[in-house]
């Protein structure tokens, strides 16, 4: 979600050349589809049409500049009769007064907040009105339906206001469901840092190889050109004095030459190795795709080498999708992501204060956002005076934002999760009260019944914590070895020593009933073979493979 402001004034730049070759000057707002269809770049003037760019043009919008496929995406407005009739009719939304239709003021219009994909507009910002910020004077109206502008008001429908009101959300996930999603991203984190662990270990170990292979035949050659010298300078020492000289002079010279080549290449294979590793370290902590996200339209903080003496970004640049591509083929799209002013610690820090914040994140729902959430590249994920709903906690949790959330709606960690555990101890209550006094009118028949009810009470939840059991074993295994023979009930072979676990394998294990024995034979030893001896013998079908 972006904000009208955050646009205006931004510089547009060509994709093809990266040329900055003009400024957004304004919106244009279709009132009737409630959408964002283009960016003005030039009012129009006595002899000459307004400048306009279609949203469906803009390549990105990153927090320094537009980016669009060239300057040719530039038209006039008279070319698109639904921009022309907007700018011709003069739908002025700022200033305008939004009321509800049964009568209740919102607020003065100040700003609005489209998606920045689509142009759908998801609300107003809005000062003065029913649902005013005592501090700030402004609110957040959603924009569940299209406006009906008149001369002097904006009609919303009357239901608008039954959304801005504020409550306090309720629990939309157990405790146990939490607990799951953090062991899958403890277990995901760690499969990760031990596949990036032997993978480097195995490019040293290759390296070790070839070095010493390299360093064995440069000796040989040098013993060989040794004794072949020694042989010349003892057959002709005195007649040919003059010639061994030079011959020496020239050993040396080539010897020196070698030398010298076989450093440049050993710091080449070191700094590969070096480059390597850290991008793998990077990747595993950011996806790329974040990194290209959080990078685009960004100005450069430092330059960043394609190779050696070859530079593919200045200090000062902009970095645009074409840069990002080039990047990404050449292997340094985390130097640009941290050109950018990306952090790998920071992200990190994130992810596990996300980690915990999403126990509670549902507490945010209903509630009133205070100040501004927004995600690394910019983008608005709440606007202040925006009650949270469900698309609200999505993007936070998409972005890693929950803990942001908490705090915008004046939550920490530890309220959300005490309101959590009251509303667990609330509804025990309730359900207890109620037993009770049904118990006091037929004690014994209802004392029978409430122990029948514990008891299914019991064995349902035991139910549901071996499924939850299983589940996180069944995860566990998917992808390793194991580590004997498992045969089904007419002693077919499911799976051999070494194969690893598919999730054809956990199926036809459990229509054996052999899925136990199956999870009890998971090789979970650190392995000591090389990354190629684990792969599956075919790519996997969501893999990226170079074509």
């Amino acid at each position: 979600m972006l904000k009208g402001r955050d646009i205006l004034e931004k510089p547009v730049v060509a994709y093809d050349t990266g040329e900055r070759f003009d400024k957004v000057k304004d919106l244009v707002f279709d009132q009737n589809s409630n959408q964002l269809i283009g960016l003005l770049l030039e009012e129009p003037g006595w002899f000459s049409s307004a400048k306009v760019i279609l949203l469906k043009d803009v390549k990105a919008i990153g927090p320094d500049a537009v980016i669009v496929p060239s300057k040719e995406c530039v038209i006039s407005a008279n070319e698109i009769t639904v921009i022309e009739q907007i700018l011709k009719h003069n739908n002025i939304l700022k200033g305008t007064r939004i009321m509800t239709t049964d009568g209740r003021d919102l607020g003065t219009m100040v700003d609005l907040y489209f998606d920045e994909r689509t142009g759908s507009v998801e609300g107003y910002e809005v000062s003065g009105g029913l649902f005013a910020d005592a501090y700030s004077g402004r609110s957040f109206v959603p924009a569940i339906q299209t406006l009906k502008i008149g001369e002097d008001v904006a009609f919303v429908p009357s239901q608008t206001a039954d959304y801005m009101e504020e409550q306090v959300g309720g629990i939309k996930g157990a405790v146990q469901s939490a607990s799951a999603k953090v062991q899958d991203t403890a277990l995901s984190t760690g499969d990760k840092l031990q596949e990036l662990g032997q993978a480097t270990g195995d490019k040293l170990q290759d390296f070790k190889v070839t070095a010493t292979e390299k360093a064995q035949v440069a000796a040989e050659v040098t013993g060989e050109k040794l004794q072949e010298f020694k042989i010349v300078a003892s057959e002709k020492v005195q007649a040919a004095s003059e010639v061994a000289s030079e011959k020496l002079e020239e050993f040396k010279a080539a010897a020196t030459e070698k030398t010298q080549l076989a450093a440049d290449a050993t710091s080449r294979k070191v700094d590969e190795l070096a480059r390597s590793a850290t991008t793998s370290v990077t990747n595993a902590v950011v996806d790329p795709s974040e990194q290209k996200a959080f990078a685009l339209g960004k100005i450069a903080q430092e330059s960043v080498e394609a190779s050696r003496g070859s530079l593919l970004l200045l200090k000062g640049d902009l970095i645009t999708p074409h840069i990002l591509e080039s990047a990404e083929s050449l292997g340094v799209l985390d130097a640009v992501y941290r050109a950018a002013g990306g952090s790998i610690t920071e992200k990190m820090g994130d992810r596990i204060t996300s980690a915990v914040a999403t126990l509670g994140i549902d507490q945010a729902l209903g509630r009133r956002v205070q100040q501004v959430v927004r995600t690394d590249s910019g983008l608005i994920i709440a606007a202040p005076g925006q009650i949270v709903t469900e698309m609200v906690i999505e993007r936070a949790k998409t972005y890693h934002k929950e803990q942001a959330i908490l705090n915008a709606v004046g939550l920490s960690k530890g309220d959300a999760m005490r309101d959590r555990t009251q509303q667990l101890t609330n509804v025990t209550g309730s359900k207890l009260k109620a037993t009770t006094q049904s118990t006091g009118e037929q004690i014994q028949s209802n004392a029978k019944s409430l122990w029948i009810q514990v008891k299914e009470t019991a064995n349902e939840l035991q139910g549901r914590s071996a499924e939850a059991i299983e589940d996180q074993r069944i995860k566990g295994a998917l992808g390793r070895p194991v580590t004997r023979v498992i045969l089904d009930q007419a002693d077919n072979v499911i799976l051999n020593v070494g194969e690893l676990i598919t999730h054809q394998a956990i199926s036809s294990a459990r229509q054996s009933d052999v899925l136990d024995l199956l999870l009890n034979s998971v090789y979970t030893e650190t392995p000591k073979l090389s990354l190629q001896d684990l792969r599956a013998p075919q790519a996997g079908q969501a893999a990226l493979v170079e074509k």
